[in-house]
């Protein structure tokens, strides 16, 4: 529990509790996605928002592959500083979703090899099955936020664009007094690749300091959607519209006496390695994300990566 303080925000938010804390309880949250054991997220730590300087994206360079090599101490800091070296042929895997059927292939690691890697991935029958196929969230979550300025708690990596994102929608609401702020969160995962180390190591002459050295074992895409709802209506009502209580989400915005009709919802959706977050005022524009996340050409950006050691290929979890 972390202490959050909002009286002097003018925002017009709902009251806090006397107490004066916030605490991250999610009211209702689905994980359906693949099996993430020994990854780590990073789908938040370099993400900005689009129409806002003061949330700049950071993403990582082109340095953050699968393969790619770094010293402990550098690693997930900016990918820029990899260690080089000719690299041995190494078997790649790339699955897509829930699914555990995928491409099976082999490539030499490096940046201008994993573009090419990448562009095969994308021209397979595998991915376009995938694309065509229905998707359903990996992470569906709400919460009741309380305050804008408790989106902070909710991007501990990223109070930039945790400030972003509560200043877009203080520019844009209209709702001055709003008797509840609804917080929720969609991932999609797209496809995960995923690499062997060779039985002789990843270089072909091995450096003197691989006990010191981290590869990315895996990265695994996909997209993202944060929204907040500002209502004049309570949060167990919006929640309850969110849970399908009350008809379909949309009807409820839009439809004749729609129970979030004059609701507002503002949507920040990432789907691209650009990591800049496009803003979006309308429901049907979350409902699009949740229904076509990817396409042939677009596979998002890498929400998990999985660290291990060059020396003894063991999990790390450096960042």
């Amino acid at each position: 529990m972390v202490s959050c303080d909002s009286k002097n925000d003018p925002s017009g938010e709902p009251e806090q509790p006397d107490e004066g804390t916030f605490e991250v309880k999610w009211d209702y949250l689905v994980e359906n996605g693949i099996s993430l054991e020994h990854q780590m997220f990073i789908g938040t730590r370099y993400l900005g928002i689009e129409d806002y300087n003061g949330s700049l994206a950071t993403p990582p360079s082109d340095a953050l592959y699968v393969g790619a090599v770094f010293t402990k101490t550098n690693f997930g800091k900016d990918f820029e500083d990899e260690v080089s070296g000719a690299k041995n042929v190494v078997s790649v895997m790339a699955s897509f979703g829930q699914t555990i059927a995928g491409l099976n292939t082999e490539f030499v690691p490096s940046q201008f090899n994993y573009k090419g890697l990448i562009k095969d991935i994308l021209a397979s029958e595998e991915w376009v099955k995938f694309v065509g196929t229905s998707h359903s969230p990996a992470v569906y979550g709400i919460c009741n936020l309380r305050s804008m300025s408790n989106l902070g708690y909710l991007f501990p990596d990223n109070p930039e664009f945790a400030e972003g994102m509560a200043e877009s929608i203080r520019l844009r609401s209209s709702i001055k007094t709003p008797k509840s702020l609804l917080f929720g969160k969609i991932e999609m995962q797209g496809m995960r690749i995923a690499m062997e180390l060779p039985k002789e190591g990843l270089f072909v002459t091995p450096p003197a300091d691989k006990e010191e050295l981290v590869y990315v074992k895996s990265l695994t895409y996909g997209a993202t959607a944060y929204f907040v709802v500002v209502s004049d209506r309570t949060y167990d009502e919006v929640m309850g519209c969110f849970k399908g209580l009350h008809g379909s989400l949309r009807d409820t915005f839009k439809g004749e006496g729609g129970l979030l009709r004059g609701s507002e919802i503002y949507v920040f959706i990432t789907d691209s390695t650009s990591e800049n977050a496009i803003v979006a005022t309308d429901v049907d524009a979350l409902l699009d994300f949740m229904t076509s996340p990817f396409a042939l050409k677009k596979f998002g950006y890498p929400l998990y990566v999985d660290d291990r050691s060059a020396n003894d290929d063991s999990d790390l979890k450096v960042l």
